[in-house]
């Protein structure tokens, strides 16, 4: 992986639900987080982050409550629904990255139901531009 700067931190969900979380690069600038898609562990997007952060950007990728290094030791019992990791956590990490880093531009990038669930953000005239993959349409 080419970035050689990647921290891991905890960073809280809107409810402070802690989410395992990765920053890629430094810069303060423009700010890219990816959401991830349904049950994707944030590390399979380490080479796209590292790619994006060796262009400039400061990368964040996350891992909803329930998926990755965001999972309780057990899921017995533990009750999650999309409007959490939509409300909940993509909310709190747009809330962090602001907070955190103030950066003049950020943007989104969704993958599949990080895509579609973005749309639903409150603050989401804060995020510069949004790119989606596979985010499809929920018409049937």
């Amino acid at each position: 992986m080419p970035s050689d700067l990647i921290e891991h931190i905890r960073i809280p969900s809107t409810d402070d639900y802690p989410l395992a979380a990765s920053v890629y690069g430094e810069g303060d600038e423009q700010l890219v987080i990816i959401n991830s898609a349904t049950a994707v562990p944030r590390r399979f997007y380490r080479y796209y982050a590292a790619a994006l952060a060796d262009a400039g950007f400061r990368v964040i990728t996350f891992d909803y409550r329930g998926i990755g290094e965001s999972r309780p030791d057990s899921l017995r019992g533990f009750t999650v629904r999309s409007r959490d990791w939509v409300f909940g956590d993509m909310a709190g990490v747009l809330r962090f990255a602001r907070r955190a880093y103030k950066p003049s531009k950020l943007f989104l990038i969704g993958h599949s139901i990080g895509g579609q669930l973005a749309g639903l953000l409150e603050d989401a005239d804060a995020i510069d531009g949004m790119i989606t993959m596979s985010a499809q349409s929920g018409h049937w």
